[in-house]
């Protein structure tokens, strides 16, 4: 208890003096911290930012001001790879805007800080761009970019579904469903997102081969905990499994992009 109130100390400190100007209440973040369950490893990893979305979620004009000039306004160089113009731009930056703070629950209410803010943030607007370019007949669509390109039909395949289908995609859901928040999180950024281990690792600020490898090991873990599944249920070996993953490919990544939008 002692150690939880002093990561609560040490964050909104860490908060008041990044964002100068905010009026939040020390109770007020104690209330919000308690009510989103954040532990004490995200409290001392993400203060900072924990404070600034908190204090964003009351409506404070500095804080929102602050989450305008560090952010938002960082979005145009984020999404440079959808070519949008500069009238498109601006209606992701106000689309953006109303998603995070307008509404008797804003948005920015839900940031857990199991992610950098500016992490965060991506995820929303590369889903708001991925709506207005769609909209605007932009080539970023959304096949495009999450990558859902089924392969070509042949009667194995439809054989494949129609005996394993169901049963298969129970089981992925069940291994994306165990995944950590944090695993979540890097292969929504890989799946839904689209984004390569370079993004990634500019994103959590490290070298493209960690990013890499937390890629290698999350995807190690979806497949042991689908062999496992598929070995005690249905007593399936090894090459038959490999099998269906190359028969069903395009059903993972369809599974995986709702289970993770879901998340």
């Amino acid at each position: 208890m002692v150690e939880s109130r002093r990561n609560l100390l040490a964050a909104f400190e860490a908060g008041r003096e990044r964002w100068p100007g905010v009026a939040l209440p020390l109770e007020d973040f104690a209330r919000r911290m308690d009510a989103l369950e954040i532990d004490g490893e995200d409290l001392a990893l993400r203060g900072p930012d924990l404070y600034l979305a908190a204090a964003c979620a009351t409506g404070d004009e500095a804080a929102l001001r602050h989450f305008d000039a560090a952010f938002v306004s960082d979005v145009g160089r984020r999404l440079a790879r959808f070519d949008l113009s500069d009238g498109k731009l601006d209606e992701v930056r106000q689309r953006i805007r109303t998603k995070l703070f307008v509404g008797p629950a804003p948005g920015i209410g839900g940031y857990r800080g199991r992610a950098p803010l500016s992490a965060w943030l991506h995820v929303t607007a590369v889903r708001v761009a991925t709506d207005v370019a769609a909209i605007g007949g932009s080539r970023g669509t959304e096949v495009e970019i999450v990558g859902l390109i089924a392969p070509e039909q042949t009667p194995e395949i439809e054989t494949a579904r129609n005996m394993y289908g169901e049963r298969f995609r129970e089981a992925l859901e069940a291994s994306f469903a165990a995944l950590t928040p944090r695993e979540k999180t890097i292969l929504r950024l890989h799946v839904v997102d689209g984004l390569n281990i370079d993004a990634i690792g500019a994103i959590y600020a490290v070298h493209r081969a960690t990013a890499a490898r937390w890629l290698v090991g999350i995807r190690a873990r979806v497949y042991d905990r689908l062999k496992k599944d598929f070995e005690m249920r249905w007593n399936a070996s090894s090459s038959e499994l490999r099998s269906l993953v190359w028969l069903l490919r395009d059903q993972i990544h369809i599974t995986a992009k709702r289970v993770l939008d879901a998340g």
